[in-house]
């Protein structure tokens, strides 16, 4: 089920499974880190800001909860979390894997209400992605959040005292391809507190992002590199696979579905995303 249908279901117990079986079942194929869960607050519904559905609640209170409850459970389980998208999509109003969105709210409105779920869980989240927009009233200088220097270095770490590792969502996606090139980007993200950077879509283009990174400030390099190495002794190693181990948490993520949607929702929707492909489904 998706965070928004577990949100709407209003239980927590099954929030709380949903997030014990992501962890079981990433580390049984190999995965120890998982980019989630986001802790964005869901205004509307009908905004394409790529939220849909992957919102924990309609307001800060709900989303501390219920994404607090998946985060404990699936890190249990020995899967890192990273929350997402400070400072905030709330309140974008384009997607940015197409667009860089422009989020005109101030300081005190982020504060109010953005903000908390990012502030309470911050001490459990392992890691914290910085998202793609402009924030006028954060940063003046048009630079979007991924890559600047106030907002990352300037609010989270120094203002709220945030020791986790840092990560810039894709690099790849169109809010940043559309207004900087790869070297550019790249730096720019790292210099402004990025430890780690994300490139998905282009996996050709590492090598050249490996080499602009030796432009990065040497005293900046160590600092990032010493987060890395503190962030990597926390990874736990994967679980044995076997078909049978597999076999058995898939019954259990069934379960939950019927348990979440009801037999019949559950049965054909199983049977939906069935036809359609793993990105589609995702």
């Amino acid at each position: 089920p998706s965070a928004k249908q577990l949100r709407d279901k209003g239980d927590l117990r099954l929030i709380e499974r949903h997030g014990a079986l992501t962890g079981e079942i990433l580390l049984l194929f190999g995965f120890n880190l998982n980019l989630a869960p986001v802790v964005d607050v869901s205004f509307e519904g009908d905004l394409d800001n790529s939220l849909k559905n992957r919102t924990w609640g309609l307001d800060a209170e709900a989303v501390t909860q219920n994404a607090g409850a998946f985060n404990r459970t699936m890190r249990e389980q020995g899967v890192l979390s990273c929350g997402k998208h400070f400072p905030g999509y709330s309140r974008a109003a384009v997607d940015p894997h197409h667009e860089l969105p422009v989020v005109a709210r101030s300081r005190r409105e982020l504060e109010e209400v953005e903000w908390k779920p990012f502030r309470a869980l911050a001490a459990e989240l392992d890691s914290m992605m910085v998202g793609h927009a402009n924030y006028p009233a954060l940063d003046d200088s048009g630079f979007p959040s991924s890559l600047s220097r106030k907002i990352i270095h300037g609010i989270l770490r120094e203002e709220w005292g945030y020791r986790g590792a840092v990560i810039s969502d894709d690099l790849d996606m169109g809010a940043i391809v559309g207004h900087y090139g790869l070297a550019e980007s790249v730096t720019r993200a790292v210099e402004a507190g990025n430890d780690l950077v994300l490139l998905c879509h282009r996996p050709e283009l590492i090598p050249e992002a490996a080499k602009a990174l030796e432009a990065i400030s040497p005293a900046r390099a160590a600092e990032a590199e010493k987060q890395i190495a503190h962030f990597r002794e926390k990874l736990d190693p994967p679980l044995p696979f076997s078909i049978e181990a597999h076999a058995a948490i898939d019954r259990k993520i069934y379960q939950l579905r019927v348990d979440t949607l009801g037999a019949d929702a559950a049965a054909a929707r199983s049977a939906d995303d069935g036809k359609r492909s793993p990105v589609e489904t995702f």
